[in-house]
C-alpha cells in the first residue's frame, strides 16, 4: 500500500514546486498523472486515461511552449506554497477518504492556489491544467466512464478557450 502512494505523493510534490511556473511542467506532470492513474486505477477507463493523460499533457505543453518568455528564470513560489500545504494538510486532517483520492484532491487545490496566486494569464492557465489533471486522476480511481468522460471534455473545454484567449492576453506576459 505505500509504494501504489509513492507516484501521488511525487505528483502532489511536483505540482506544489510548479506553482508560478509557465508550461514547462507539463510534461512531468503529465507522465505523473499517467502513472498515478496507472497505479492507483483499474479496468477499462484506466487503459483509456493513461494515453490520454499523456497526449493532453505533451499537447498542452506543445501548444502553450509558444507563449513562454524564454529567458525567464524560475523562483520559487514560498507563500503560494505554504498555502497549498495548509490546505491539503486541512483536507487530510477532515476526511477519512484513503491516502489516493486524498492526495488527488490535494493537486486539485493546489492547481487552484496556482491559478489565484499567479501572476501572469500563462501561469494561471498551467494551474487550471494541473488542477483538471488531478480531477481526471479522481474520475479515474472512481472509475466510471462518465465522470471520466466528462473531466476529460472540461479539460478539452479549457485548452480551446486557452487556445483563443491566451494569443490575446501574451503582451500581459511579465518577466517577473
Amino acid at each position: 500500500m505505500t509504494v501504489v502512494m509513492v507516484p501521488f505523493g511525487v505528483l502532489l510534490l511536483w505540482s506544489i514546486v510548479s506553482l508560478g511556473r509557465d508550461g514547462r511542467a507539463l510534461p512531468v506532470h503529465g507522465l505523473l498523472t499517467a502513472l498515478c492513474i496507472g497505479v492507483g486505477a483499474r479496468g477499462p477507463v484506466a487503459l483509456a486515461a493513461i494515453p490520454v493523460a499523456l497526449f493532453l499533457a505533451l499537447a498542452a505543453w506543445f501548444g502553450l511552449n509558444r507563449f513562454a518568455p524564454q529567458e525567464r528564470m524560475w523562483r520559487p513560489a514560498v507563500m503560494p506554497a505554504i498555502v497549498a500545504l495548509v490546505l491539503v494538510m486541512g483536507v487530510i486532517a477532515a476526511t477519512r477518504l484513503s491516502g489516493g483520492p486524498v492526495l488527488s484532491i490535494g493537486v486539485v487545490l493546489t492547481g487552484l492556489v496556482g491559478v489565484a496566486t499567479s501572476r501572469t494569464p500563462l501561469s494561471q492557465f498551467v494551474g487550471l491544467m494541473m488542477a483538471l489533471d488531478g480531477v481526471m486522476v479522481l474520475a479515474a480511481l472512481h472509475g466510471t466512464w462518465p465522470e471520466w468522460g466528462a473531466a476529460v471534455l472540461l479539460w478539452m473545454a479549457l485548452a480551446t478557450v486557452g487556445l483563443l484567449v491566451l494569443p490575446r492576453l501574451a503582451w500581459l506576459r511579465a518577466d517577473a
